[in-house]
């Protein structure tokens, strides 16, 4: 289920450099749903990543952090970067996006409320291995989008958080991942339908 996601990458800031850099993605949803999720935010959330060289690639993307901002990211507990309530028109993009892949299924998290949630297993999770959760299972189980599907409308919850983290030979990645949080059988929960992670590019 793991994808790589160009198209929503292209929009970032744009600098030639000879550094090496790679991204990976992992989740059921298309280049095309992920571009449109991310519009679902006022404004629009980026992961605002880097195209290093020429050629449009996934080697050639990373993520260039300040080292204050390297600092205030590299937290235990992702950072809530961007949420929103979904509108009409939002929750019915959200709606034929899942049912779209309405095969698929995700993990997903009880939670307390209908707002932006970062489950305990997301604390200090590796860059690997938030990728690879994708195919894995909350404490609300595997989810199908089908049925986060009919949990969508007005009111339900998107977000996307962020955090710096290892990967597994020890290396510091920009961590970002999007969900949906409703209540589903009459309990809030969250689901997560998209995960990624970039190298790191320290700037002054």
């Amino acid at each position: 289920m793991t994808k790589h996601s160009l198209g929503m990458l292209i929009a970032a800031s744009i600098c030639a450099t000879s550094a090496q850099a790679e991204f990976s993605c992992g989740g059921p949803l298309t280049e095309t749903q992920v571009r449109g999720f991310e519009v679902l935010f006022k404004p629009a959330y980026s992961p605002a990543l880097t195209k290093m060289g020429a050629t449009v690639a996934d080697g050639n993307f990373s993520k260039k952090l300040t080292a204050a901002q390297l600092k205030s990211l590299t937290v235990d507990k992702p950072i809530v970067a961007a949420t929103a309530t979904l509108g009409e028109a939002e929750a019915k993009f959200l709606k034929k996006a899942l049912n779209d892949n309405a095969q698929s299924s995700v993990p997903g998290w009880f939670s307390t409320v209908i707002g932006a949630f970062v489950p305990q297993a997301w604390v200090g999770i590796t860059a690997d291995v938030m990728i690879q959760l994708i195919n894995g299972k909350g404490d609300a189980g595997r989810l199908s989008l089908a049925n986060i599907a009919g949990t969508v409308g007005p009111g339900g919850n998107v977000s996307v958080v962020e955090r710096v983290g290892k990967d597994k030979n020890g290396v510091q990645k920009f961590i970002w991942a999007y969900s949906h949080t409703a209540n589903l059988n009459g309990k809030p929960t969250t689901a997560l339908l998209y995960a990624c992670a970039a190298d790191i590019v320290p700037v002054p």
